[in-house]
């Protein structure tokens, strides 16, 4: 989910898929036609938009605590956050796709 992301983070990841140094056919062809001003224009807009709610289910107890550990242990909250809403440059991981973070 690119709506809701800190702005910076926002911005930066435009600028990837333009470079073609992040990876994903759809957003490479779209970020293509951005300048750079562009691309610092759309951050603020997509930042203030709702982060939306995936109704996704919770982990299992054990799932989660295993999670939970192998965060501690590599320290992930030490860029992310403590709830991992992420912080101006860092991607915002609390409430994402599963399936985006499995990637």
């Amino acid at each position: 989910m690119i709506w809701g992301q800190n702005e910076g983070y926002f911005y930066l990841q435009l600028r990837d898929f333009k470079r073609g140094t992040r990876k994903n056919p759809l957003m490479e062809a779209i970020a293509a036609q951005f300048e750079k001003k562009y691309m610092y224009a759309l951050a603020p807009y997509f930042t203030k938009k709702k982060w939306s709610d995936l109704d996704q289910p919770s982990a299992p107890g054990a799932v989660a605590a295993k999670a939970d550990s192998a965060t501690r242990s590599i320290g992930c909250r030490g860029c992310h956050l403590d709830h991992f809403q992420g912080d101006g440059s860092t991607a915002r991981l609390a409430g994402q796709w599963q399936e985006y973070l499995l990637q």
